[in-house]
C-alpha cells in the first residue's frame, strides 16, 4: 500500500472512530450539503519535496466533512457559524494525538480550516511529512 493510501486510511479511520460519523476514500462534493445525515472524505491531491529539503517530502491530504444541512431556515435570518466553529475544533482535537509518528509518516497537523455555512461543510488542509523516497546521493 503507499504511503498516501496508508495516511489517508489511518486519518479517516481515526476521524471515523472518534467523532461517529461516516467517511469515505475519495473527494465528495455536495455544495447544497447532505440532506441524511453527517459525512465526511478524505483525499490526497498532491505531494512533492520540501523546499528547503529535498530529502523530506511533503503529503498533502484534505478532509471534507458536512453535517446534516437543516433545510427549514427563514431565509432573512443569517446562519449561526457555531455549530461549525464547534465542529472544526472538534476534528482538529481527533487528530491531535496521532499527529507523530503515526499512519506512515513522521507527523501531520492541520494547516488551514475553512468553513462553509452555505453546504453546512468544514474542510482542512493536512500536511504531512516523511523521508523522501528518492533522496539526494540515492
Amino acid at each position: 500500500m503507499s504511503a498516501m493510501a496508508t495516511l489517508r486510511q489511518g486519518i479517516r479511520a481515526e476521524l471515523a472512530t472518534d467523532l461517529g460519523i461516516q467517511m469515505v476514500d475519495g473527494m465528495l462534493n455536495a455544495p447544497a450539503g447532505i440532506a441524511r445525515r453527517d459525512l465526511g472524505c478524505v483525499w490526497v491531491p498532491g505531494f512533492g519535496e520540501k523546499d528547503d529539503d529535498v530529502d523530506t517530502q511533503m503529503i498533502d491530504v484534505r478532509i471534507r466533512i458536512y453535517q446534516q444541512k437543516i433545510e427549514q431556515r427563514n431565509p432573512e435570518d443569517p446562519v449561526d457559524p457555531t455549530k461549525l466553529e464547534d465542529f472544526a475544533e472538534a476534528v482538529e482535537l481527533a487528530l491531535r494525538d496521532k499527529q507523530a509518528g503515526q499512519f506512515g509518516v513522521w507527523f501531520f497537523r492541520v494547516r488551514a480550516t475553512e468553513i462553509d455555512l452555505e453546504s453546512q461543510g468544514v474542510e482542512m488542509s493536512v500536511i504531512a511529512m516523511r523521508a523522501n523516497p528518492f533522496p539526494t546521493g540515492g
